[in-house]
């Protein structure tokens, strides 16, 4: 009784945690963005008289999705990249639609390549997701081999159109990425000063370690110079000035010290105020406090932040810089045999194909929502998080199809496809940082408007059980796969990793 306790109250811990509602700020700009790039190719298409065609490109503007924070230099390479990708997978997916045994094995060596890319260059977003999505739409068409260019060109186009509105900010603000992120750091290094010597330090100490892992990341990255560009050397001085007063605050916390004095994070607060393209900075403010002697380190370091802010082509600290790895390093050092995302990578693709066989084996109906479903499944970073997202996306993805079914029904066409694809869109960009099972109700029946507006489904019950019951195989053979493949492959390799650590850094 009592081991069966335990489990139903583990089950109930977990189905809370899947459906808690985060607390986190609303990407309105995003949003809006990404509605505008999904929907935008369909209402094309339908006035140039083709919706079909300009549902197409809908799908190649999926490429959105993957927009971080990165500096534009970076993210105009990731977002071609990615576009040409896309439409890559929509070809080979046509190519193979004929072959689906060998269409299954394909699918997972995509889904492999694509989870080890962004694993091993740390991007954050849908990784293999979509790549999997545009590879398994089309292998589940019928197409003739002089259509298949033609379709593969629109898919690349839909991403295209994409990249021009994720890059339209910077015509405005250059170094916005950068500027937010840099700012966002002035916020974490004024709650870790307020914190200091108190319970919370923790907390606010794991909070700037990324937020300064992140800024690194935005000034490692390539396509970022500090060499010509007087904003980009700006920038890079406040990021040295942030790092080192966070050394000088966890010195004085290791010491055993009292909290620090409050005027010291209120003045670094209203610098995180300060750092914007175009604000001018009015100066510290420090009323001329009375620091203690240990403290006068960081009351040197907080009152070289004035010079800095002042003048954007002034050097006032150490030039320094931060270096950065080549991708060919990168992607050599994440290709040992011990490199979790390595064996992440087969993983996925492993389960990946045995979900696209098992939809084949059973002749499952257009049976492309399996291997999506085991693919969204397998993005949970965690077994836990796994967890996590078989409950959200089998509860988000059937109150989704009912709807979409619903919706399909009334055969909804030309502007209506549009305007209800754009908002589904917005919707799901908005609540997807509160909650994933959230989000997908309105992913589904955005996913299926864009695959199934030209279906006539005369059976709405059957179909809407029909993608219910892949969703529930999909998801079932992600979660069993990530159970039952690799559960210890990333604890065990622990020690060879402090092992590499170590060798690389005999200081530690």
């Amino acid at each position: 009784m009592g081991r069966q306790g335990k489990k139903s109250s583990f089950f109930v811990i977990l189905l809370k945690q899947a459906l808690e509602i985060k607390k986190t700020a609303l990407p309105w700009n995003r949003a809006i963005s990404a509605g505008l790039c999904l929907g935008l190719p369909s209402l094309i298409g339908y006035l140039m008289g083709n919706l079909p065609y300009g549902l197409l490109a809908g799908i190649g503007a999926f490429t959105y999705l993957y927009v971080g924070n990165e500096p534009y230099a970076l993210r105009a390479r990731k977002l071609f990249y990615t576009a040409l990708g896309m439409s890559f997978s929509f070809v080979l997916g046509s190519l193979l639609a004929a072959y689906p045994v060998l269409s299954a094995f394909v699918l997972g060596m995509i889904g492999a390549v694509a989870t080890f890319i962004f694993g091993a260059l740390q991007f954050k977003g849908p990784a293999a997701l979509f790549f999997v999505l545009n590879f398994a739409l089309a292998s589940g068409k019928t197409i003739s081999p002089s259509q298949v260019l033609i379709e593969g060109t629109l898919v690349f186009l839909g991403g295209m159109l994409a990249w021009s509105i994720a890059m339209l900010g910077w015509l405005v603000n250059p170094h916005g990425p950068e500027i937010q992120t840099v700012r966002q750091l002035y916020k974490d290094l004024a709650d870790l000063l307020k914190t200091a010597g108190s319970d919370n330090y923790s907390k606010s100490r794991h909070n700037i370690l990324i937020s300064m892992y992140a800024a690194e990341e935005a000034f490692a990255a390539k396509g970022f110079s500090t060499k010509e560009n007087k904003r980009s050397r700006w920038l890079l001085q406040l990021f040295t000035l942030a790092h080192d007063i966070f050394q000088e605050t966890d010195k004085w916390v290791l010491r055993g010290e009292g909290p620090l004095n409050p005027e010291l994070a209120q003045v670094v607060g209203h610098v995180a105020k300060s750092i914007t393209p175009h604000s001018k900075y009015q100066g510290l403010d420090l009323k001329g406090a009375v620091l203690h002697q240990e403290q006068q380190n960081l009351l040197h370091l907080v009152k070289q932040i004035e010079g800095v802010l002042q003048s954007s082509d002034r050097i006032s600290v150490d030039d320094r810089s931060v270096t950065s790895v080549s991708v060919k390093n990168i992607f050599m050092g994440a290709m040992d045999k011990n490199s979790v995302v390595f064996l992440l990578s087969v993983r996925f693709g492993i389960i990946l194909t045995i979900a696209a066989l098992t939809a084949h084996a059973f002749n499952l109906n257009r049976s492309y929502w399996v291997p999506l479903s085991c693919a969204a499944v397998m993005l949970g970073s965690t077994v836990i998080a796994t967890f996590h997202r078989a409950i959200q996306r089998s509860l988000g993805t059937i109150i989704g199809i009912l709807v979409a079914s619903a919706i399909l029904w009334t055969r909804p066409e030309g502007f209506i496809v549009s305007i209800a694809i754009m908002l589904f869109t917005f919707f799901a960009e908005l609540f997807i940082v509160r909650n994933y099972a959230i989000a997908l109700l309105f992913v589904t029946p955005n996913a299926l408007l864009m695959a199934e507006t030209n279906t006539h489904i005369h059976n709405v019950a059957y179909f809407a059980g029909t993608r219910i019951m892949d969703v529930i195989v999909g998801s079932v053979i992600g979660l069993m796969g990530v159970l039952l493949i690799g559960r210890r492959s990333a604890s065990s390799r622990v020690p060879y990793l402090m092992g590499r650590t170590f060798v690389v850094n005999p200081s530690c």
